[in-house]
C-alpha cells in the first residue's frame, strides 16, 4: 500500500470511528427517553408469553374441581415443564406473580401458578385491598371479556394487577393474571440500561481510542511521508552527484588515455624520423616507456576497480619481507619529493614485524596510493610523513599513517573520496591529474584484507590518511639462494602463450637472469613439449586464453601426464583475469598459482624464485 493509498484509508477509518461514536450516544439517547414505553411493554409481553405457556394446559384440562390433580396424574412432566417455565417467565421479567384461573360452578380454581405451594383457592391467596377488589376484577374480566388494568399501592410497594380473559369459540375458558412489583421492574429495567449505558460508553471510548490511533497514525504517516520524500530527494541528489561525477570520471579518463597514447605515437613518429641519430632515439624510446607505464597503471587501476564493483577481486597470503617492502616505498618517495622540492620524512616503529603473511603487493599499492596522494596534494616545501607502528590493542595488526601539509578536503567531501570516480573535488582532476580511482581501489582492497582505512582533513592545512590492518607476523621466511645474475643457472620454464609480443616481453624479462626459456604457441604444443620432455622444465608459465587448447585444459593434460614429475612440477597462470570464481578454476585445474597481466618484473622474479627455491609445489 502506498503512502496516498494509507492516507486516504486512515481519514476513511477516522470518519467510520466519529460516525460510531455519534451512533453509540444517539443510540443512548433514545434509550433513555422510552424507558417508560419500554417498561409498559413489558407488561404487555409478559402477559402475551404467559397466554402462550396457558394455552397448552387449557387444551389439555377438563374443566373440573380436581383439574389439577387430574393434570398431575396424568402428565406430571408437563405440567412440571410448564411450571418451571412460568418460573422462568418470572425471574426473565421482573414479575411478581403469574397465574392462570378458571371459575367452576362460581369459584376461581388455579390451573398454574409462578409460585410454588399455591392452594387451588384464590381466595386465599388474593387477599382484597381497600382500592382494589380482587373478585371484581376478575369477574369483569371473565364475564365482559376485557382485560382489566390496575395500578395501586400497597404496604409492598406500588403494584400493577392486569387480568386478561382467554375466549375460544365465543366463551371464556381462563382468566389469565399477573401482579408485577413496578419497583422491581423498574429496578430491573435500570439495571439493563446501565448495563447497555456502560456498554455503550465503554463503546465510546474504544472509539475514542481508535480515533486518536487513527489520528496518531495520520500524524506519524504525515511524518513518514515528509521522511521518506526528504530521503528520496537526497537519492535524487546522489544519483545526480553519481551521474555527473560519472561523466566527469569518463572525461577524465578520456584524457588520462590519450595523452600517453600521444606520447606514444609522437616518440615513435619522432624515433623513426631520427633513424641515423641513436642517442635521439634512444630518448624517444624512455619516453615511451614512461608513456607506457602509464597506460599500464591506468588499465591496472580500471580491472581493479571493476574487480572490485563485481566483487570478482581476490587477496593472496603470502610470506614476504614488510620492513623490505616499506624500504622500497621510502626510498622511492624520498627521491620523488626531492625532485618535487617536498621534505619527506618517515618513521618505523621497532616494534614492527620484518616477516608477515599477506598479500604484499596489494598492500604496497594501498600505501603507495596514498604516499602518490600526497606528493600530488602538496605544494612545494611541504611536508610528507610517513609513520608505521604496531598496535599494542589489537594483536598482529600494523598501523600506516600517512599524512601531509597539502590543500586538505572539505568536511562534506571526505566521505565521498573513498567513492568510485570520486576526487575529494571532481574540479580538481584537471589542475591535479587522474582519475579518482586510487582511493577507491585502497579501501576495497583493505576491506578485503580485514584492514581499515579513514581520514582526517583541514582545507589549507593537510590530511592524514590512516590504515589499520592485521598482519600475522612469521619468524623467518623460507630460505632463498644469495641473489646473483645466475641465480637461475640450469633452471629451465616452459611459457604457453600464443601473443608474439607478450612471448618477446617474457623473454627480454627472463632471459638476463639466466633462466632458459621455451615457448609454447598454445596449449597443445605445450602439453606436447613437456611430456616429451618432463624432466627438462622446473616451471611452467601457462597463459589461460590461446587457441588450440586453453591453459586450464592444457594444465589437467599435463597433470595427467603419467610421467612422475607431472605432479609435482609448478604450473603458474599467467591472465588478467584474477576473479575468485576464475582463481579457483585456476587451482581446479591443476595450477600452484596465478600472476596478473600486465606482467611485474618484480612480481615474475619473486614468484619464480619462490617456486624454485622456497619449496612452493603443487596445492
Amino acid at each position: 500500500m502506498s503512502s496516498l493509498e494509507k492516507i486516504y484509508f486512515s481519514k476513511l477509518f477516522y470518519a467510520i470511528c466519529l460516525l460510531a461514536n455519534l451512533v453509540a450516544f444517539g443510540g443512548l439517547l433514545v434509550v433513555f427517553f422510552s424507558h417508560n414505553h419500554t417498561l409498559e411493554n413489558s407488561y404487555r409481553q409478559t402477559l402475551e408469553q404467559t397466554t402462550a405457556i396457558a394455552e397448552k394446559i387449557l387444551n389439555r384440562v377438563v374443566p373440573a374441581p380436581d383439574q389439577l390433580e387430574y393434570l398431575l396424574r396424568h402428565d406430571p412432566a408437563e405440567y412440571w415443564e410448564l411450571q418451571q417455565q412460568f418460573r422462568d417467565l418470572q425471574e426473565a421479567t421482573g414479575v411478581a406473580y403469574l397465574y392462570v384461573l378458571q371459575k367452576h360452578e362460581g369459584d376461581w380454581r388455579f390451573l398454574l401458578s409462578s409460585l410454588y405451594g399455591r392452594g387451588t383457592a384464590a381466595a386465599t391467596i388474593l387477599a382484597p385491598y381497600p382500592e382494589y377488589n380482587e373478585d371484581v376484577e376478575l369477574n369483569r374480566a371473565w364475564e365482559r371479556r376485557i382485560i382489566t388494568f390496575h395500578n395501586f399501592t400497597d404496604r409492598w410497594g406500588d403494584l400493577v394487577i392486569i387480568s386478561r380473559p382467554v375466549v375460544v369459540n365465543g366463551k371464556t375458558v381462563a382468566v389469565i393474571g399477573a401482579d408485577f412489583d413496578q419497583r422491581t421492574v423498574s429496578a430491573l429495567h435500570a439495571r439493563m440500561r446501565n448495563e447497555l449505558l456502560i456498554t455503550l460508553g465503554a463503546t465510546a471510548v474504544l472509539s475514542l481510542l481508535l480515533w486518536y490511533k487513527v489520528y496518531s497514525m495520520m500524524r506519524n504517516l504525515g511524518a513518514a511521508v515528509a521522511e521518506r520524500t526528504q530521503s528520496l530527494r537526497e537519492q535524487t541528489e546522489l544519483a545526480h552527484a553519481a551521474y555527473f561525477a560519472k561523466t566527469n570520471f569518463l572525461a577524465t579518463l578520456s584524457h588520462e588515455l590519450r595523452t600517453p597514447l600521444h606520447a606514444i605515437n609522437g616518440m615513435a613518429s619522432i624515433a623513426r624520423a631520427a633513424i641515423d641519430n641513436p642517442p635521439k632515439i634512444a630518448q624517444c624510446l624512455d619516453n615511451i616507456n614512461v608513456a607506457g607505464e602509464c597506460l599500464t597503471k591506468l588499465f591496472t587501476n580500471l580491472l581493479t576497480a571493476v574487480q572490485l564493483e563485481t566483487g570478482k577481486s581476490s587477496i593472496a597470503e603470502q610470506e614476504f619481507n614488510f620492513r623490505k617492502m616499506l624500504d622500497r616505498l621510502i626510498a622511492q618517495f624520498t627521491k620523488t619529493a626531492r625532485y618535487k622540492k617536498q621534505s619527506f620524512k618517515f618513521e618505523v616503529a621497532p616494534t614492527v614485524p620484518t616477516y608477515v603473511l599477506g598479500d604484499e603487493m596489494q598492500l604496497s599499492r594501498c600505501v603507495q596510493t596514498l604516499l602518490d596522494n600526497a606528493v600530488k596534494f602538496t605544494p612545494e616545501h611541504g611536508t610528507i610523513a610517513l609513520t608505521v607502528e604496531s598496535m599494542p590493542a589489537k594483536k598482529n595488526s600494523v598501523r600506516v599513517i600517512v599524512a601531509d601539509t597539502g590543500i586538505g578536503i572539505a568536511p562534506e567531501q571526505q566521505r565521498r573520496v573513498f567513492l568510485l570516480f570520486e576526487q575529494g573535488d571532481n574540479g580538481l582532476t584537471r589542475k591535479y591529474e587522474g582519475t579518482g580511482l586510487g582511493l577507491m581501489i585502497a579501501k576495497g582492497l583493505l576491506d578485503l584484507m580485514g584492514g581499515t582505512i579513514s581520514v582526517k582533513s583541514k582545507i589549507g592545512v593537510g590530511s592524514t590518511f590512516t590504515i589499520e590492518l592485521p598482519l600475522t607476523p612469521i619468524e623467518s621466511l623460507t630460505p632463498l639462494p644469495p641473489e646473483s645474475s645466475d641465480i637461475f643457472h640450469d633452471k629451465r620454464v616452459l611459457y604457453a602463450e600464443d601473443n608474439e609480443i607478450n612471448r618477446q616481453e617474457m623473454l627480454m624479462i627472463l632471459t638476463p637472469t639466466g633462466l632458459a626459456v621455451d615457448c609454447a604457441e598454445n596449449g597443445d604444443l605445450a602439453v606436447e613439449m613437456f611430456a616429451d620432455q618432463p624432466d627438462a622444465y622446473d616451471l611452467i608459465l601457462m597463459d589461460n586464453y590461446m587457441p588450440e587448447m586453453d591453459g586450464l585444459e592444457a594444465a589437467r593434460r599435463i597433470r595427467q601426464t603419467p610421467h612422475p614429475r607431472a605432479k609435482t612440477i609448478p604450473i603458474i597462470a599467467v591472465s588478467g583475469d584474477r576473479s575468485p570464481e576464475s582463481l579457483a578454476s585456476y587451482f581446479h585445474a591443476g595450477m600452484n598459482d596465478h600472476l596478473d597481466k600486465p606482467v611485474d618484473d618484480a612480481a615474475l622474479i619473486a614468484k619464480i624464485v619462490h617456486y624454485l627455491y622456497g619449496g612452493g609445489g603443487k596445492n
